[in-house]
């Protein structure tokens, strides 16, 4: 039984991650986790293998990590190496926060006046603050876990506490040194 079902398991995982959807020649259709890495790695130039010219035909080096360590931790699960899986599923999971981190701090930056957010455009204003408290309510319980004054400092310039004003009221640099100040 565990033979099979603990592969199984870690395969089923992957495939919740990177979704069942083909690329199209070099986009994907996929809404998964995997195609939000995708989106970001060329806001942060972490698409393709250094050196390349055209690297936004390669998986971004996210995926690339994430697809070696399902694989061995697949071999290890297969080897009945749990202990070494369990590390290469906390692996996992810090690789897995980096889009979360890259798309949280995209649309605070967009969200705040002072930095990226535009003027002219409401519906773009109100696009970018619903995407940062998205993707800060994600991020939040795991920079808590690191520091609850980081989290503390996302939640109130995500306008998701009580007694905000406005958005991103500390700015957006305060917000990225609290991220950032986690690694």
């Amino acid at each position: 039984s565990y033979a099979y079902n603990a592969p199984h398991a870690w395969d089923e995982g992957w495939a919740f991650y990177a979704g069942s959807a083909q690329a199209v020649g070099s986009t994907s259709t996929s809404d998964l986790a995997y195609e939000l890495a995708e989106k970001r790695c060329s806001d942060y130039t972490t698409c393709g293998a250094a050196g390349d010219e055209d690297s936004s035909a390669r998986p971004s080096l996210v995926n690339r990590n994430l697809l070696y360590l399902y694989n061995l931790g697949l071999e290890q699960l297969i080897a009945a190496e749990c202990d070494s899986a369990t590390i290469t599923k906390n692996y996992i999971v810090s690789q897995m926060t980096i889009p979360l981190i890259q798309r949280t701090l995209k649309y605070v930056y967009k969200s705040d006046p002072a930095a990226g957010a535009s003027s002219d455009d409401s519906s773009t204003n109100e696009k970018s603050t619903s995407e940062a408290w998205a993707f800060a309510a994600a991020l939040l319980p795991l920079l808590n876990a690191c520091d609850s004054t980081a989290a503390g400092t996302l939640y109130d310039n995500t306008n998701m506490g009580l007694g905000t004003s406005g958005a991103v009221p500390d700015g957006y640099a305060a917000v990225k040194a609290a991220i950032e100040g986690q690694y």
